[in-house]
């Protein structure tokens, strides 16, 4: 039979545990946002990250000897995260998101110009202006010779 603090001790990892799954549901919730193309291989990733874990947490804590104290700890650990910190981890992502697609957006568009100046350079030095008092004929519909029927 195990102490009090040893169930305590436990009661308080798995609720940690619960955390840590509430945060693991948030990324996945975030990737399947952002990547909405890929979201069976999302499932398959939160699934293949959050089974491994939360069973390695859970042995950790007790052992793996798996009691309904520990299966409130988990649910309890889950629900303060989610109530507490999932509206500050979402609003984080979202932001460094955002951000980083900023930084993105304004390195490509820094590296565009660079790449694109020599161009211009070069294309304003080659282009031929024509000589003065050179002007271009009108086209023949504007001196009225084409599209009008015999009169």
């Amino acid at each position: 039979m195990e102490s009090l603090a040893q169930q305590l001790a436990a009661f308080f990892a798995v609720t940690a545990a619960g955390g840590a799954g509430g945060l693991l549901f948030d990324l996945y919730r975030f990737l399947r946002r952002e990547v909405p193309r890929w979201g069976g291989l999302v499932d398959g990733l939160f699934w293949l990250v959050a089974g491994p874990t939360m069973l390695l947490l859970i042995t950790l804590a007790n052992w793996a000897s798996l009691r309904f104290y520990l299966v409130v700890a988990l649910g309890l650990g889950f629900f303060l995260y989610a109530q507490l910190l999932s509206p500050l981890v979402t609003w984080v992502l979202l932001e460094g998101s955002r951000l980083f697609g900023l930084g993105v957006r304004g390195l490509t568009s820094v590296g565009l110009a660079a790449a694109r100046w020599p161009a211009t350079r070069l294309a304003r030095r080659a282009t031929v202006r024509p000589a003065r008092g050179w002007r271009r004929a009108p086209l023949l519909w504007q001196t009225g010779w084409v599209g009008r029927g015999r009169r």
